[in-house]
């Protein structure tokens, strides 16, 4: 398919008026007053306590799994397809894994601070109920990069910086080899050969569309006109099903693809891409340099809160899922992407209330 210079110009510059806000963002977020680095000690949580929520989010999770039904959670992605398709069905079978991940991570944190029989234990429980509850063949391969980039980062005994510059390096390698692979697995090809051309996959690859993407979403909006939020507002309320919300919209990518003459609309809609359907030039601006800041923000607070895991817990699992996020479509990724941050978020909650305080020095 061929577009023409005027589209590839346009789409170009999206892409490099988002780009340059956005950093604009990032660079504000690090140039606010700096913060105090937290005590570590003083953000200990007692081992009996962390125990309890270990014990407590695997039994939520098997509960909901159990509800939901076993078998949603053991097909490969072939055989589950339909099963995304409702969004209540989906949110609902996500929670559970989500809950899973933060058991999983809270007892690799309670095992490498005190090793124990009971932390042993409970790591044991947490990675047979997590695999059983995440079974790989059945994950979507961005909520499963999502785990183990976001646990990379928590865990790996690596300064801040090096563990970016290992990304960085490391991500076009995993995409050009590891996505692939997995990607044939997931689909049920377990007893089939897997032959692998890194140049016929770079040349026709639907996972490297994203440029394109933005090209047919830059010739949509021309002719349909800017959406004014409909794209962000239906991701947002991902969990509401189309029989509920009859003008519901569709993933941005999914929608410019068929625009622009596609036969086939499973197509990411990056950053850029989605902002500009919304809100236009103007929103590419604003929004681009909120996403920058709020990129920033949490860096920021990740390199001053080393010590503390119910905060690191939360910045490590967005940044796992980040390179999604930007990808899109947002409305395809959300769901999933939202409740993992969100378990996490109320597991740092639950820390908190839980954690041992120092104790009182009394006069």
């Amino acid at each position: 398919m061929s577009y023409d210079e005027t589209s590839v110009t346009a789409a170009a510059a999206i892409t490099l008026m988002f780009c340059t806000t956005f950093n604009a963002g990032c660079a504000l977020a690090w140039a606010l007053p700096k913060q105090q680095r937290a005590n570590p000690k003083a953000t200990t949580l007692s081992p009996g306590s962390a125990l309890l929520l270990i014990f407590g989010l695997c039994l939520l999770s098997l509960a909901i799994a159990s509800v939901i039904g076993i078998d949603k959670f053991v097909n490969f992605r072939r055989e589950g397809f339909g099963i995304a398709l409702d969004p209540t069905k989906q949110a609902e079978i996500q929670l559970s894994r989500s809950l899973s991940f933060c058991a999983l991570i809270l007892s690799f944190h309670l095992f490498g601070k005190i090793k124990s029989p009971p932390s042993s234990i409970s790591l044991l429980i947490s990675i047979v109920v997590f695999s059983f509850v995440n079974f790989p063949p059945a994950l979507a391969r961005f909520v499963l990069f999502g785990y183990i980039i976001s646990i990379f980062i928590l865990f790996y005994p690596l300064s801040a910086y090096f563990k970016k510059i290992f990304s960085i390096v490391f991500y076009p390698i995993g995409v050009l080899t590891l996505f692939p692979y997995i990607d044939h697995l997931t689909r049920g090809n377990v007893r089939k050969d897997f032959s692998f051309s890194p140049g016929n996959y770079i040349i026709y690859s639907g996972d490297l569309d994203s440029f394109q993407s933005v090209i047919n979403i830059y010739n949509w909006i021309s002719r349909d006109g800017i959406q004014l939020g409909k794209q962000l507002l239906s991701s947002a309320l991902f969990f509401i099903p189309r029989e509920m919300w009859e003008g519901k919209s569709y993933p941005t990518g999914s929608i410019a693809a068929l625009k622009n003459g596609y036969s086939y609309s499973n197509i990411s809609a990056p950053m850029p891409g989605e902002i500009f359907s919304d809100f236009g030039w103007l929103g590419l601006i604003f929004a681009g340099a909120a996403t920058g800041l709020i990129v920033g923000a949490v860096d920021r607070t990740a390199n001053f809160n080393q010590g503390r895991f119910h905060t690191m817990a939360l910045c490590a699992t967005l940044a796992g899922f980040a390179a999604i996020l930007f990808r899109g479509s947002l409305m395809s990724i959300l769901g999933p992407v939202a409740l993992t941050v969100l378990s996490c978020h109320l597991l740092s909650l639950a820390e908190t209330r839980l954690r041992e305080r120092p104790p009182q020095v009394s006069t």
